[in-house]
């Protein structure tokens, strides 16, 4: 997690299971307005959906966080100074674009070490493994 001097006065968090949803909720108590983007049509979809619609009136009533489901992000970029994030939403019926001085990206904990040890190993062979 980035170090901030000050709290960002608003953020787009990328991703509505466990991780970014407390991140959101923490800046959210902070003061920061947060944005908070899913894939899914709902946040925490590996929960029942009655326990994922009650956290949703929760958290966007309780901490004002807007929540917006059923989004593909098309792009992600910056320009003055802001963050931007381009997205379909409605399986692609709407595209819109949402502006946040800061981006918090929380989509997933699996680990992509099959890329990293391939690379690693191709280049260590001789070594047998990761070598600094």
């Amino acid at each position: 997690m980035k170090h901030y001097r000050s709290k960002p006065s608003s953020m787009i968090v990328i991703g509505g299971r466990a991780l970014g949803l407390e991140f959101a909720q923490m800046y959210a108590r902070f003061g920061t307005k947060v944005t908070l983007l899913q894939r899914s049509d709902r946040i925490i979809p590996d929960h029942e959906p009655e326990i994922s619609d009650a956290l949703r009136h929760l958290i966007s009533t309780d901490d004002r966080i807007d929540i917006v489901t059923g989004v593909q992000v098309d792009q992600v970029y910056q320009k003055d100074g802001s963050k931007y994030v381009k997205a379909s939403v409605d399986t692609g019926k709407k595209v819109l674009v949402f502006e946040a001085e800061q981006l918090l990206m929380a989509t997933g904990r699996r680990p992509n070490t099959a890329v990293a040890f391939g690379k690693c190993w191709h280049q260590n062979k001789k070594r047998r493994g990761c070598h600094s």
